[in-house]
């Protein structure tokens, strides 16, 4: 679960940078945007963090678990909980935003 919202949360802020930038005509420019997800990074990891490793993606998962951090068992769950909460902000933005070419 905290993989999910960690991983929602990303996607939706920066994602959603990106779409307002375009919306506002780039008055957050992508400085903004970058700064976006590096806040919502660091912002997820001291959230949950503790309890799930704040991966929120899933080449880091796999990096862990071939580097001998994560066990195997967990690898699936992790991936899964990632792209559900990725697509879960994907499809808000589209009910958000309908008609932005890019989403």
């Amino acid at each position: 679960m905290a993989e999910m919202i960690g991983t929602f949360a990303l996607v939706f802020a920066g994602c959603g940078a990106i779409v307002v930038n375009d919306l506002a005509g780039g008055v957050i420019g992508h400085g903004g945007i970058a700064a976006t997800f590096g806040l919502v990074v660091m912002a997820m990891i001291y959230a949950v963090g503790d309890t799930s490793g704040a991966h929120f993606n899933p080449a880091v998962t796999i990096a862990f678990w071939l580097s001998g951090r994560l066990p195997f068992t967990t690898v699936t769950p992790y991936i899964v909980a990632q792209c559900l909460g990725a697509v879960i902000a994907s499809a808000i933005w589209l009910v958000i935003a309908p008609e932005h070419p890019g989403l």
